[in-house]
């Protein structure tokens, strides 16, 4: 018989809880996703890393990114949210809220 124990951690933080488990696997496909389209080491890429700044994404990447990203995760993300989502971690807790 396999006991499989599964841990998940909660953090509170003000105003809402974090699942780090769940947060840490968007993060990590939001990271191949990422290093896979602008041909980086995903190691390079982290919570804060910026799209425009850091990654040098222009609003054609975007584009192409939230179609990516939609299929990756099965959401629709609307134009005017797009335009809100600057940082890896933007992303990350904009599927988290959606899935």
């Amino acid at each position: 018989m396999t006991i499989v124990i599964s841990h998940c951690i909660n953090i509170s933080a003000p105003g809402r809880r974090i699942n780090v488990r769940r947060n840490g696997m968007v993060f990590e496909k939001i990271r191949a996703i990422l290093s896979d389209y602008f041909e980086i080491d995903p190691m390079e890429i982290t919570m804060e890393t910026s799209i425009t700044d850091d990654l040098d994404g222009d609003s054609l990447d975007m584009v192409d990114l939230t179609i990516t990203i939609e299929d990756a995760f099965d959401v629709i993300i609307p134009d005017e949210d797009v335009e809100e989502l600057r940082s890896v971690a933007d992303l990350v807790n904009y599927i988290e809220r959606r899935t």
